[in-house]
């Protein structure tokens, strides 16, 4: 259908130039769907082996060793930028990301470029969105890939990207909490998001719920027994 259309278009079109814009934006928006695509396909093992982790493993356990990599993959990413930056500055024909890169020249914010005001660059803010977007139709094909899968496994593509974010755990604002560790007790619901640099990128709205503490990142704690898996 797309093809049909652009090559009417082009065909009825006497200006070059037009023709030229119309074949520009059929090549673009296949470039997009490409990599909506390759990101959905990303998101899709990365669900099922999060979705199986935690119907086997405690959830402080797990959480503590997939935030462990997901530093570590978005500490490679960091190096691989400063390498890059390093790189052509000094005119070099080969990036140096294979090279270590000393601490205090890798920075501690996102990879992506800030504008005057201190907020991230359109493109950065559009990768963030697409990450969230791969993430929520992947989820279509992985049974009960709860809200807490998804925002875990968003975590990982945004720190693939060097992008920092934080997991969020809370609890309906109207609810009381009771001793059944069923997340759709009567009464008692959670729930997982994602936020980025303010913004809530996976997870809806959350003004019903009521954050909790965050856990430790690096260190396993024993979960209590009536705390429910958020749904």
């Amino acid at each position: 259908m797309d093809k049909a259309i652009n090559k009417t278009l082009m065909d009825s079109s006497p200006n070059p130039s037009v023709n030229s814009s119309v074949s520009s934006v059929a090549m673009t928006g296949a470039s997009s769907r490409f990599e909506a695509l390759r990101l959905s396909l990303e998101a899709l093992p990365l669900l099922a082996r999060v979705r199986w982790a935690l119907w086997r493993e405690p959830f402080p356990a797990f959480h503590a060793a997939w935030n462990a990599q997901i530093e570590d993959e978005r500490s490679a990413r960091l190096n691989a930028e400063v390498g890059n930056r390093n790189a052509e500055k000094d005119g070099s024909d080969f990036p140096t990301s294979d090279f270590p890169v000393p601490t205090s020249d890798v920075p501690t914010s996102d990879v992506p470029r800030l504008n005057e005001t201190g907020e991230p660059d359109a493109d950065a803010r559009r990768e963030a969105w697409e990450c969230a977007h791969a993430v929520s139709r992947a989820a279509r094909w992985v049974p009960r890939a709860s809200c807490l899968t998804q925002a875990l496994v968003l975590q990982r593509l945004l720190a693939r990207r060097g992008y920092a974010s934080s997991l969020f755990l809370g609890v309906d604002r109207a609810g009381k909490p009771s001793q059944t560790p069923r997340p759709r007790a009567k009464g008692f619901e959670a729930h997982a998001w994602v936020e980025w640099r303010g913004r809530v990128l996976i997870g809806g709205d959350i003004s019903r719920w009521t954050p909790l503490p965050l856990l430790p990142s690096r260190a396993a704690t024993p979960a209590p027994d009536s705390a429910p898996e958020p749904r």
